[in-house]
């Protein structure tokens, strides 16, 4: 063996010897446990009321039960979601010894400064649990449980669970409250205000005019409110740097029912919630800084904005009249067609006017009269033709029918005065008689048809709408009887 090869195998060997020095210098080395695993801390979760991780540098982390919910009180003030913390919580109260190292192990594995302290706080009693370093190799490391004198073997999968930073632990949805339990809400954008109000089953819009609002878009508004979730959170408690000082909406809620005298402002009504959206978090506009009741500040998606960027047309109940047929008495039906469209064989104006026939009651005791048989005859029309004998009852049926209720396609902002597009115009005035707590109401109705191809284009009162091309169907009959 020359001098050369000699060398290397020198340095070889001392290699070695270092990496084995350091192995088993950092590496705990436990002796054989003279029972199988069990179980470290005798602790059940449910009994757990605080919970604190606290790291060699930086501030701990903690975790405060109140009632069934966990919060983070340190380093920040928020909601924790509840899973992630009982997820932690199993993971440290399911630690088990797989064998003890003797009391002089404690600094060799870093016991001495522990890389992290646990305290498990109950109504009687506080547990620590010191855990050492974690090693370069293996899936071991070592604890030690607070009065024990000797540091217990575990894995080091430990390490994963305390290795994570407050936020993580922060509970990403923001309300609390369910569609079902919000009674009031209130929009405001700007120098604009919709409030809306629910009775019973039914929403109404109160401000900034009374009236029924459309289920389905009361839900869309809802489902955004309760379904918000924060895409990310920020150090930031400055409002007026993310834009929260002047929000560009502003969504108040409550669970309690409204008051019996509605009012626009939510400051004479009950408790309620209020979430605020401010400026976009950078240039790509994905985000959308966020706070509720003034809490810590999130981001939330951007397009949480549109969900209540609603006017009061966008709002309003889709069913534009709803007549009950029975209480109809009489009802009239004008046509006008376009001289460039009308159809040959009709006039450029032709109307029906159309009453319900006068029931004569039959007269009390037999008759006097002795009356030759006759032969059977067809009973008269529900309806008449004022001057013009039987109307046509399956197509008044019909024309009724189509309004209870009317159902509008969309509203649109023009005002019912403005100029009608051209094609044929169905003018339709309806009386109705009194009923149960409901007085005589007389109704008009006017329907514009533009094309087969189009949208028809309705007005009532001050609404402006569109709706089906199907509907004209029934304001097309001949309502003459035997037509």
């Amino acid at each position: 063996m020359n001098f050369k090869t000699t060398i290397a195998l020198i340095v070889i060997l001392a290699g070695l010897g270092g990496y084995l020095f350091y192995t088993r210098s950092t590496t705990p080395s436990a002796t054989p446990s003279p029972t199988e695993a069990h179980k470290l801390i005798d602790i059940k979760s449910e009994q757990v009321t605080k919970l604190s991780i606290a790291p060699a540098n930086g501030n701990p982390t903690t975790f405060e039960k109140h009632g069934s919910d966990w919060q983070i009180t340190s380093p920040i003030q928020a909601a924790a979601d509840d899973s992630k913390v009982d997820e932690l919580l199993t993971t440290i109260l399911g630690l088990e010894s797989h064998g003890q190292l003797d009391a002089s192990q404690k600094s060799a594995n870093g016991l001495d400064h522990p890389d992290y302290t646990i305290a498990i706080t109950t109504a009687d009693k506080t547990a620590k649990l010191l855990v050492g370093d974690k090693p370069p190799i293996g899936d071991t490391l070592a604890v030690l449980l607070d009065g024990a004198d000797k540091p217990d073997v575990v894995n080091d999968s430990l390490f994963a669970s305390l290795d994570k930073k407050p936020s993580e632990y922060r509970k990403t949805h923001l309300i609390t409250a369910t569609s079902d339990q919000i009674q009031q809400i209130q929009i405001t954008r700007g120098k604009e205000t919709l409030r809306l109000e629910k009775d019973g089953t039914d929403w109404s819009l109160i401000a900034p005019r009374t009236m029924p609002a459309d289920s389905t878009a009361v839900e869309n508004i809802l489902s955004a409110i309760t379904n918000l979730n924060a895409a990310g959170f920020d150090d930031i408690d400055t409002p007026a740097e993310v834009g929260l000082a002047k929000p560009r909406a502003t969504i108040w809620f409550s669970t309690s029912a409204p008051s019996t005298q509605p009012t626009t402002s939510p400051t004479s009504e009950p408790a309620g919630t209020t979430l605020k959206l401010g400026g976009f978090e950078d240039v790509s506009q994905k985000n959308i800084f966020a706070s509720v009741d003034d809490g810590p500040i999130v981001t939330v998606p951007a397009s949480t904005l549109d969900s209540f960027k609603k006017t009061p047309i966008d709002l309003r109940d889709k069913n534009v009249v709803n007549i009950d047929p029975d209480r109809v008495e009489s009802l009239t039906l004008e046509v006008s067609h376009a001289a460039s469209i009308k159809p040959p064989i009709l006039p450029e104006h032709h109307a029906f006017h159309i009453e319900r026939r006068k029931v004569t009651a039959a007269p009390l005791g037999p008759s006097l009269t002795a009356t030759a048989p006759t032969t059977a005859t067809a009973p008269p029309s529900v309806w008449t033709l004022k001057g013009a004998g039987d109307a046509n009852d399956s197509a008044v049926s019909a024309l009724l029918n189509a309004l209870h209720p009317l159902h509008a396609d969309s509203f649109t902002e023009s005002s019912p005065s403005a100029t009608q597009p051209t094609g044929t115009v169905y003018s339709l005035t309806i009386q109705t008689g009194p009923s149960a707590g409901s007085p005589p109401a007389q109704y008009f109705l006017r329907l514009t048809d533009p094309g087969i191809d189009q949208k028809l284009i309705g007005s009532y009162e001050d609404l402006t709408f569109e709706l089906d091309h199907a509907v004209i169907t029934s304001f097309q009959a001949d309502f003459k009887a035997g037509k």
